[in-house]
């Protein structure tokens, strides 16, 4: 519903504001973004917001977009290295980057690897959909689809793949 789609809807106001050059209102927006998720335990999307705010935030707000890294390196922490590969974790300091060859996720598409990250992390479709603020329903289409591109047949085989790809939910 709406409601769940709201850090979304706040970020893509924050994008559009930033473009008409209104940044301490797209900043605002960021802000609401990032409560909203962080209320929610919505990592995926809180990490979305926070590297939308250390794009745009000025120069003269530094502490501002020091203080998104932070947290979004923390979120990385916490999902393990293979939250590097993701398009929201790219600018981060170099401390918190690995190589490219262990950032892939090979044929899966980025949000394919957030899935599996979640996946080799333990949780079930319903934590999977709440922590990335989508339905149940897609989820169970992403676990398929990840499923059919690894020729595996289930949530245990995506995780020995995972593992032996260098992609886990453990932090270093």
């Amino acid at each position: 519903g709406l409601a769940i789609a709201r850090p979304q809807l706040l970020r893509a106001r924050a994008r559009l504001l930033a473009r008409n050059d209104a940044t301490a209102a797209a900043l605002d927006a960021l802000e609401a973004s990032a409560t909203l998720a962080r209320s929610q335990h919505a990592e995926i999307e809180l990490a979305r917001s926070l590297a939308l705010m250390a794009s745009i935030a000025r120069p003269d707000a530094e502490s501002l977009a020091a203080r998104a890294d932070g947290e979004r390196l923390e979120i990385v922490r916490r999902l393990g290295p293979a939250a590097r590969g993701l398009v929201w974790a790219h600018g981060l300091p170099q401390r918190a980057r690995v190589r490219a060859s262990d950032e892939t996720g090979g044929p899966l598409s980025p949000r394919e690897r957030e899935v599996t990250v979640l996946i080799v992390g333990g949780l079930s479709n319903r934590q999977i959909a709440e922590s990335l603020v989508i339905s149940e329903r897609t989820v169970e289409n992403h676990v398929s689809s990840i499923l059919a591109k690894l020729g595996l047949d289930t949530r245990g085989q995506v995780g020995v793949w995972a593992v032996q790809h260098g992609i886990s939910a453990q932090s270093e």
